[in-house]
């Protein structure tokens, strides 16, 4: 509170003992001020102030506890005289509202007194010093709690940018630092290469060995990829299985060489538990392969599949003369898959539609578990020709509504082997082998095979649970379809039992807002 040219008519002396006062009044009354002193003790000072006119109040040491907060509520300013004693300090007078801060001797009051009517509020220069030692201290330790904040958020930053079981950089840091290196690149004229690694039958591995044992070829070729790179470079774990590098000022050539290098370190490592692996790399540059972040990723993606699909545990570049080769075939696989849904949606619109459905559902809860933007199309197909095999099921079987015979559950036992055999070559392997997976059972009670757990590959496990979930959400020939909390609690109650309980989790997470919010994501 200021108080600019303060009149002051009476004067209110608080908390001094009798000969004090009585030296004060006689000083004060006497000096230049013209005023109407008057002397009290702490405790009636609420009485004093609302029955007679006071205009500023002097608090001796003592008072300043119990009179402060009264007169600062009742909107009197005071004086807070300090003893010398240090048994009340400069902190808490002004904590309770004193507009000025002296000694207790006549001569300092009258100055403070003028100081305040003049200028609104008055430090004495004795007690300055250890104001500003405080305020000092007060600086230094906001400082250090900025310096520990930044240090947090840098802290936090660092987390959220690296993958924590390689300790490599996270997928969204890659894309966020391509987009930067493109974009550098292309303003300078200079070269920049993409390297997508992935790790060759990591599904087989979880799947034989357990997750552990997958766990730690993901870390121990992460840690080979790190080794490999130079400083400059930027290694990332952008997937399950899949790792990307960026290559500043480095060509597709040199690109390629440093893929080379990655593969035979990888060739020769052994991990505890699982002995050799290997890895397949796609190599895009630019500006040679592309000018943007997501048509540079999609390159390299495109040399992988070839890298992969053709030979396996190799390392191609987009443009090394398979590229021709990849896209003819990725056409004609195409075309095959084309024929074979338009010859499912003939034999069965219904199943075609769902099929459609389970898609969707299966890409949404794919891309909730983190899977590599190659491995979302693959499973984008599985879920498309999962039904393939059904085209040979008579329709007495396949429209019945009925209790089923044995001969009939037979003939749909089998039609998960007629479709992997229709389809041969003519699909990715882990397509292939998702289609005859598709109804094995968490509990090792499905069929055809009767595996279970996580022998069952990662694309049938997914794939269950969104045909299940499409199957209870669509009107079939003997019953209803399901509201959608029903249908969640079905994929919860079986869990563990016909579910992958970690794929039932995802799909529950991103089914719970909604069968549209899951299906418009997936599109």
């Amino acid at each position: 509170m200021v108080w600019l040219r303060m009149k002051i008519h009476g004067l209110l002396l608080v908390g001094f003992d009798p000969s004090a006062r009585s030296a004060l009044s006689d000083y004060l009354s006497d000096s230049t001020l013209t005023v109407t002193v008057m002397d009290v003790s702490a405790g009636v000072v609420g009485d004093i102030v609302s029955d007679r006119k006071v205009d500023l109040a002097v608090l001796a040491a003592g008072a300043i506890a119990a009179a402060g907060p009264v007169l600062d509520q009742a909107g009197i300013p005071f004086l807070a005289c300090l003893d010398g004693t240090g048994s009340v300090d400069i902190g808490e007078a002004i904590s309770v509202g004193a507009i000025g801060v002296t000694s207790e001797t006549a001569q300092d009051i009258e100055v403070a007194i003028k100081a305040v009517q003049s200028a609104g509020n008055y430090l004495d220069s004795r007690f300055a010093g250890s104001v500003f030692s405080e305020l000092v201290r007060l600086h230094r330790r906001d400082a250090q709690r900025t310096k520990e904040l930044e240090a947090l958020v840098e802290q936090l930053h660092d987390v959220a940018a690296t993958d924590y079981l390689t300790g490599l950089h996270s997928r969204g840091y890659f894309f966020d630092r391509l987009t930067a290196e493109l974009d550098r690149a292309l303003r300078h004229g200079r070269p920049v290469s993409v390297l997508i690694v992935d790790i060759d039958g990591l599904n087989d591995i979880n799947g034989r060995r357990g997750r552990d044992a997958g766990d730690r070829v993901i870390r121990d070729i992460g840690i080979v990829i790190a080794d490999v790179v130079r400083s400059a470079d930027i290694a990332c774990r952008t997937g399950g299985d899949e790792f990307a590098v960026i290559l500043p000022e480095t060509a597709p050539d040199g690109a390629y060489l440093v893929a080379e290098r990655i593969r035979e370190s990888v060739r020769g490592l052994v991990v505890g538990g699982v002995g050799s692996v290997t890895v397949s790399v796609g190599v895009a540059g630019a500006p040679s392969h592309a000018s943007t972040t997501d048509d540079l990723v999609d390159a390299a993606d495109r040399a992988l599949f070839v890298a992969r699909s053709t030979l396996g545990g190799s390392a191609w570049v987009v443009d090394s003369g398979v590229a021709g080769i990849e896209t003819a075939s990725r056409r004609t696989r195409a075309g095959i898959i084309d024929v074979l849904v338009r010859v499912i949606r003939l034999r069965d619109p219904q199943l075609a539609v769902r099929a459609e459905r389970t898609e969707a559902i299966a890409i949404a809860i794919g891309t909730r578990l983190g899977l590599a933007t190659a491995r979302l199309e693959h499973l984008a197909i599985a879920a498309l020709l999962s039904d393939v095999g059904k085209i040979g099921l008579p329709d007495s079987i396949l429209y019945k509504t009925e209790p089923l015979t044995d001969e009939d559950w037979e003939a749909i036992h089998n039609f998960p082997k007629r479709g992997f055999e229709l389809l041969g070559g003519f699909v990715h392997p882990d397509v292939a082998e998702a289609i005859l997976s598709t109804h094995e059972r968490w509990d090792g009670t499905g069929y055809p095979r009767k595996i279970s757990g996580e022998s069952i590959p990662e694309f049938s496990r997914i794939l269950h649970v969104a045909d299940a979930y499409s199957a209870m959400t669509t009107d079939r020939p003997y019953r209803a379809s399901l509201p959608l909390a029903e249908s969640l609690i079905e994929l919860r109650r079986c869990s563990g039992t016909q579910f992958d309980p970690r794929v039932v989790a995802a799909a529950v997470d991103e089914l719970s807002l909604g069968d549209d919010h899951a299906i418009t994501i997936a599109g």
